[in-house]
């Protein structure tokens, strides 16, 4: 019996793998070659069950993903200045991103079946500087943020079915954004990619930025990246909040100061700087000297008082929901979550966990004890003192 399988779903897996046709050969021991492979890839041939089943295995991918065609096309955009990338490494890129995609909407249509998702993409024209501000202060109205300094970016734009993806990626990457439509080429769903690494606050500035790609129509006349850096910063400290927090005009601000106004708005010194400048708070002089300064003390590169990176918990939770719900199957949210290896613990590693969980109790009673204070357990359904 030979298995149908979708050639373009099998070629975008493996380049989202990041894989090679001789590797994923090797992964198989050799049961197929990597010209039985291209074949597959071009629908020359189709694979027989047990070769199916070793492909799927070695894709890390279930059989009945390979059958069938993706329902959605992805539109993704690169940044302008995102170089040295190669062409082979955009296009694994692309590839991991609309399969990732593509689980994410999957997941969002079994969460909230019916829900029209109203993104509003490419929905502010920008011809001026002016313009830039008011498209920030239309997507924080459409978010209902306010003008409060925005706690969580990443949560909020994952609230707002912007899925965000925090990836290992290549020397000179800066970030990516992506539409997802259906098959009547509407919006159902929209990701950004970020680099897992970096400071918390150049993060945030980063995914704001790729919103800025992703909502505004910007004018053939103006800098793309220019514009969406404006509109980053604005987005993340509007400017009549800024005036309130510091004045409407500055001469200068002291370094305790910056520090603050960076923590409060979780943005970096240099982005806060350009605020306060394209805010007309201070001048334009005074902002270069103020850029001497952070040069001459590393801060351009290496962030003073950095923030951690934030994280999408929002999305683990939804997985967790959808799995205990029974919508997906465990081996479903473990591809999403990308938990590749030992996804049942052991009985070895849950003795281990046992032991672990054990002797932290102990010693947390212990440490209750030495302070004069009686340790509490729950038993039979309410709380009493230990030795009860």
């Amino acid at each position: 019996m030979i298995e149908t399988v979708s050639p373009e779903r099998l070629k975008q897996i493996r380049l989202a793998r990041g894989l090679s046709l001789d590797e994923v050969a090797r992964r198989m021991d050799d049961l197929v070659t990597k010209q039985a492979l291209s074949k597959y890839e071009i629908g020359a041939t189709q694979p027989r069950p047990r070769t199916l089943a070793r492909l799927a295995e070695a894709l890390r991918v279930s059989p009945e993903l390979l059958r069938e065609p993706s329902p959605f096309t992805i539109d993704v955009a690169f940044r302008h200045n995102s170089v040295g990338i190669s062409a082979a490494e955009r296009k694994g890129m692309e590839n991991r991103l609309h399969l990732a995609l593509e689980q994410r909407v999957r997941l969002q249509e079994t969460l909230h079946p019916g829900v029209q998702i109203g993104l509003p993409i490419e929905a502010f024209s920008v011809e001026t500087p002016e313009d830039i501000e008011a498209a920030a202060e239309a997507a924080r109205d459409w978010m209902r943020l306010g003008r409060e300094p925005v706690a969580n970016v990443v949560e909020t734009l994952e609230a707002h079915h912007v899925h965000v993806f925090q990836w290992e990626a290549p020397v000179g990457f800066e970030g990516l954004s992506a539409i997802v439509r259906d098959n009547a080429k509407r919006p159902i769903g929209a990701g950004i990619v970020l680099r897992r690494d970096g400071c918390g606050e150049r993060h945030r500035f980063t995914a704001a930025h790729e919103i800025g790609h992703l909502f505004l129509k910007v004018d053939p006349n103006l800098d793309v990246e220019k514009t969406c850096h404006r509109f980053a910063g604005a987005f993340l400290i509007p400017a009549q909040t800024l005036r309130e927090e510091v004045g409407e005009t500055r001469t200068r601000l002291l370094l305790p100061e910056l520090l603050l106004l960076k923590s409060r708005f979780g943005i970096s010194v240099q982005a806060l700087l350009m605020r306060l400048l394209e805010s007309s708070i201070i001048s334009r002089d005074y902002t270069r000297q103020c850029f001497e300064t952070i040069e001459q003390h590393g801060w351009k590169t290496n962030e003073p008082d950095p923030l951690p990176v934030e994280r999408a918990l929002r999305f683990v939770q939804s997985i967790r929901r959808a799995e205990a719900e029974k919508l997906i199957t465990r081996q479903e949210a473990a591809e999403m979550l990308d938990e590749r290896d030992e996804i049942t613990p052991t009985n070895a590693m849950l003795t281990l966990m046992t032991q672990a969980g054990r002797r932290a109790t102990e010693s947390a009673r212990a440490e209750l004890r030495a302070k004069g204070i009686v340790p509490v357990i729950w038993r039979g359904g309410q709380i009493s003192e230990e030795g009860e």
